[in-house]
């Protein structure tokens, strides 16, 4: 992983973030799922971004101080939903129910169940409250309620490259965000899953569902529950496959986005609904995969379609469309009562562009990056794209 100088703006520390170095380094996976690969450099300019996913007590204050209304909480309208039975244009949202009968297949409705009533305020129905986990990350939340929330809080989503750079903690191509071994020397480092998915959980972790933030220990830059807990939001829009790597050292792509909206598209669904990656959320044991190159196709994609009222959501576990429960890339549908409302626009860079990617990269390799500075900052030195990213 190759450190990045970013230019012009000084530093400021901000609040409960941590300053991510930018770098070139290897995105995506070879070894895993199809749509991972292939694995390609890119290089991503240094951010802020929040220490720890957003927590129940910090959307309430949200909510509290805009009257935000999510989407799991409306009442999805028939217009928007041709065909769907009245029964089920109800407001709620999908709960990981463990079946108490043996699986017939791989079909994840098995496990995810659209729950009357859930949302964020009730994560399991409607008897359920966040009153006792008010320090556990939010769930049942859809992607313009993110992006509400990052734009109250002065913020912004990540995209994925920037997403995958800051969840390795520093370390390249790593199996995890702590290094290759999932328990190592028997300490759990992620809030996981343990036993026989989706029936058996041993919870060796401690943890049924999810966790307190910052329970487990950060990765190499300070951040926490980058792998376990639950999915994240970023604003690339999903692919089938990464793009090939670059053919030339100059010409790697800096800061990537994907904005192609009608890739994103599910053909194989009833409704036209663009797709936005999700990263991050649990992981099992037999399902070893490093942290922000798992497999990207999953809950989301199915449930949806089975479903017109249900909402793509942040939930409290995460599950491939095999069963399997893994922390990664997924292929979520936002349903925005018929309108795919939010919008990202690409970047590649290439050779001659902004003055010649190639000398700027001559420029980024002869400056280093301190990681003695507190919180990560690089010392002494000035950059230009300050974002400040938001996780939920």
């Amino acid at each position: 992983m190759k450190a990045s100088l970013n230019s012009v703006v000084e530093l400021e520390p901000a609040a409960e973030m941590v300053w991510v170095p930018g770098a070139t380094f290897m995105m995506g996976s070879n070894d895993h799922y199809p749509e991972e690969a292939p694995a390609h450099p890119v290089t991503v300019d240094g951010f802020w971004i929040d220490e720890a996913p957003v927590t129940n007590r910090q959307f309430l204050e949200f909510v509290n101080a805009t009257g935000h209304v999510t989407f799991a909480e409306k009442k999805p309208r028939a217009e928007d939903y041709p065909g769907a039975p009245p029964s089920n244009l109800r407001a709620g949202s999908l709960v990981f129910t463990p079946p108490k009968r043996p699986l017939q297949g791989n079909d994840i409705s098995q496990w995810w169940i659209f729950t009357l009533g859930a949302n964020w305020r009730h994560p399991l129905g409607r008897k359920s409250s966040i009153g006792a986990i008010l320090d556990h990350p939010v769930v049942h939340i859809a992607y313009d309620d993110a992006k509400a929330y990052a734009e109250w809080a002065g913020k912004e989503l990540p995209t994925e490259a920037e997403w995958e750079l800051a969840a390795r903690g520093g370390l390249d191509e790593a199996e995890f965000a702590w290094g290759d071994e999932l328990v190592p020397d028997g300490k759990h480092m992620a809030n996981t899953w343990q036993g026989r998915f989706p029936i058996e959980n041993a919870m060796e972790d401690g943890f049924a569902r999810t966790s307190p933030v910052r329970f487990y220990p950060p990765n190499g830059y300070g951040l926490y529950d980058m792998i376990g807990n639950v999915w994240e939001w970023t604003t690339d829009y999903w692919s089938v496959r990464h793009p090939e790597a670059a053919a030339k050292p100059c010409c790697i792509p800096s800061n990537p986005r994907n904005a192609d909206v009608e890739a994103s598209v599910d053909p194989a669904a009833g409704v036209k609904v663009p797709r936005r990656v999700l990263k991050g959320a649990l992981i099992s044991a037999h399902q070893i995969i490093a942290a922000g190159i798992a497999p990207r196709h999953g809950m989301p994609r199915k449930s949806i379609r089975r479903r017109a009222m249900s909402v793509s959501v942040v939930s409290d576990a995460s599950v491939d469309g095999r069963g399997r429960l893994h922390g990664g890339r997924q292929g979520s549908k936002v349903l925005q009562h018929g309108a795919e409302r939010g919008t990202a626009c690409g970047a590649f860079l290439h050779c001659g562009e902004r003055g010649g990617i190639c000398r700027e990269l001559q420029c980024k390799r002869r400056f280093g990056l301190s990681r003695e500075h507190p919180r990560g900052s690089p010392l002494g030195l000035a950059f230009r794209n300050q974002r400040r990213i938001v996780r939920t």
